[in-house]
């Protein structure tokens, strides 16, 4: 398991790899994450808000 979490990730620890401390994962959800297509306009925003 070692060998593998340091092809993975070398230098990190199991822990910080569990905790997705690294820069790359924060960038690899972040692009994952769906997003909207476009933004909502003011008449939807107004009518979302309550």
């Amino acid at each position: 398991m070692l060998r593998y979490l340091h092809a993975i990730a070398p230098g990190r620890s199991l822990l910080e790899l569990i905790q997705e401390n690294d820069p790359s994962l924060e960038a690899l959800s972040a692009r994952e994450e769906t997003k909207r297509v476009r933004p909502l306009s003011d008449a939807e925003l107004k009518k979302l808000d309550f």
